[in-house]
């Protein structure tokens, strides 16, 4: 079904989403008010978020395009309502026509929690290249053994109870309830005891996709010749 935003026909959720990111990105440390071009673009694509009545209130005064304050390198979309009640949207939740599982929000949030480890990890990391291509452009860490398997290992082993319900701290992100903090912290430990990293650029890291071993795709010999000015195209 093609998707309507200020009378522009899209064909699927995904080019939507695509060119909100494309100009949320693009209007970093903006603000658009009803005179702006993109101004009824945006409200039509909160029209499509599963929480748009909360999120419009009684109406929108304007956009803002600003640091995340979650994740600093990012850009958030704001919207402040015509009462000054701002509240922070996720362009991706705009197209998701489904609720997340209680399942599906436990392994985001376990992830969530040992990202500052991973961070860490590839900050401190002297071998600034993948592993596989050694490309130095879009470096993401990687877990030698995958993050499923030592989450899957850790559900299985611990004796506490595994949390099915949690915290709301903003519109779109979740968070430990207090009552769950031993959960959380056992689960860090586990994670930073088994956890092993590497760099992979964003090619080889999807092509390798949760695999414990080297996938026998992205094992080849001569890797400058996978390479054009740095980057991976293999």
């Amino acid at each position: 079904m093609p998707y309507i935003l200020d009378s522009v026909s899209y064909p699927t959720k995904i080019s939507v989403t695509k060119l909100a990111k494309k100009r949320r990105n693009a209007l970093r440390f903006k603000t658009i008010n009803k005179s702006h071009e993109f101004f009824n673009w945006f409200s039509d694509l909160i029209n499509f978020h599963p929480a748009k009545d909360k999120l419009i209130g009684d109406g929108i005064k304007e956009f803002q395009f600003k640091q995340c304050p979650y994740v600093y390198s990012n850009t958030a979309t704001f919207i402040i309502q015509t009462n000054g009640t701002e509240e922070i949207v996720s362009i991706d939740s705009c197209m998701k026509t489904t609720t997340q599982t209680p399942k599906s929000q436990l392994s985001e949030l376990m992830r969530s929690v040992i990202k500052p480890y991973t961070m860490q990890y590839k900050s401190e990391c002297d071998l600034k290249y993948c592993k596989y291509c050694e490309s130095t452009f879009n470096l993401e860490v990687d877990h030698v053994y995958a993050f499923y398997k030592i989450r899957d290992d850790f559900l299985q082993q611990t004796k506490l109870q595994v949390p099915n319900i949690f915290m709301k701290q903003s519109n779109f992100v979740k968070i430990f309830c207090e009552s769950d903090e031993n959960f959380k912290n056992e689960w860090i430990t586990y994670h930073n005891l088994h956890a092993k990293y590497q760099l992979l650029c964003k090619t080889c890291n999807l092509k390798k996709s949760g695999n414990c071993d080297d996938p026998p795709l992205i094992k080849y010999q001569n890797k400058s010749k996978k390479l054009v000015d740095g980057i991976c195209f293999f």
